[in-house]
């Protein structure tokens, strides 16, 4: 946060015990950060309370407010990503099934840039 280039942050996402295939999810989601400066609300977003305002806090959205807020932030600047892990429950993985879950945050995602209507998106959970 001390460097004028960061405007915010968020900590490196880890799944606790659970699934095999964590290592290969946790590399995914760092290169998704590292290509398209996109973290999820779990990975523990922070910024100055004075930005957070600014911006007009958190959209008032049924799902992906986390990318809504991203998305603002990163016109004001880089959002940076720790080495420091949030530790994130695999328990959504497991039960979905891992290749599944993956699926459906792509097309999440995938339709949030395409500027499909944030409900529709929420179907998808």
């Amino acid at each position: 946060m001390n460097r004028p280039e960061t405007r915010a942050g968020a900590l490196r996402f880890e799944l606790d015990d659970g699934i095999g295939a964590s290592s290969l999810i946790e590399q995914l989601v760092h290169l998704r950060c590292k290509l398209f400066g996109t973290p999820y609300g779990d990975q523990g977003l922070f910024l100055r309370r004075c930005l957070f305002e600014k911006t007009g806090g958190f959209p008032d959205w049924p799902t992906l407010e986390d990318l809504g807020i991203i998305k603002r932030l990163r016109k004001r600047g880089m959002v940076r990503i720790t080495r420091e892990p949030a530790v994130t429950s695999s328990r959504r993985w497991r039960n979905g099934g891992t290749v599944r879950t993956f699926l459906k945050h792509q097309a999440m995602l995938a339709g949030f840039f395409l500027r499909v209507p944030v409900r529709l998106l929420a179907r998808i959970r």
